[in-house]
């Protein structure tokens, strides 16, 4: 998702040589959505749709944050 960011400029600076590099390491884990993104940037393209990239690399932070809080006033008196 962080190559996507880039691609478009959504949350970050527009940067196409880091949406490729990015994207590309998604790839090479064998991501279908990322190779699909990757071929539209190189080709000129938007990459394709989805949700926002503010909400999807803030999301792991927020469970992160609940998982914590539920520990803390749940087992910890």
């Amino acid at each position: 998702m962080l190559g996507r960011c880039y691609a478009t400029g959504e949350g970050v600076a527009k940067n196409s040589i880091e949406a490729r590099a990015w994207l590309q390491k998604a790839a090479d884990q064998e991501f279908p959505q990322a190779k699909e993104m990757l071929a539209n940037v190189v080709a000129g393209r938007d990459p394709i749709g989805g949700r926002g990239c503010l909400l999807l690399l803030v999301l792991p932070f927020i469970a992160v944050s609940v998982g914590w809080l539920a520990y803390r006033l749940i087992v910890v008196p």
